[in-house]
């Protein structure tokens, strides 16, 4: 009966060392994910500032193209709430503040399942084809948005 407690016993304590290392592995995972998601947007928000801001040796078209490309890419590598700060970024160096017949179609086909956009102006943003499903819109200014054929 003794030899079979600390059988018992023994057996507790390795499964609680498993489970304290499972539980750190998983903290870790999760820091190196978060990590991860920083240095996308970084990167994405490096880039498309030098793009905007220095880049002339390219023309507008091509510009635009290579944005929304990026955008594109970047959205999908994204966690949700970094996918916001995309958007948020691309408004206030002023991608998104512009009428309706000058709108890049940043958003043409983007993948922003269940993104966070809660308060944003997004007026005359083009999300013509995007897939919106679950996404968080709540007090979202959409007015004047291409919203054709989006999920």
């Amino acid at each position: 009966m003794l030899g079979l407690l600390l059988i018992l016993g023994n057996l507790s304590n390795t499964l609680n060392q498993q489970t304290s290392l499972i539980k750190q592995f998983y903290t870790k995972t999760e820091s190196t994910v978060d990590y991860q998601y920083h240095v996308i947007l970084s990167d994405y928000i490096k880039t498309i500032g030098n793009i905007v801001l220095t880049d002339n040796s390219q023309t507008k078209p091509e510009k635009s193209a290579m944005i929304r490309a990026m955008t594109q890419a970047t959205l999908q590598e994204l966690d949700l709430e970094s996918r916001r700060y995309v958007v948020m970024f691309l408004y206030d160096i002023n991608l998104l503040k512009t009428s309706s017949k000058k709108q890049l179609p940043l958003f043409f086909g983007a993948f922003l399942t269940n993104a966070k956009l809660q308060n944003l102006d997004l007026r005359y943003a083009n999300f013509q084809g995007a897939d919106l499903t679950e996404a968080d819109l709540r007090g979202t200014d959409l007015r004047g948005a291409n919203l054709e054929n989006a999920i």
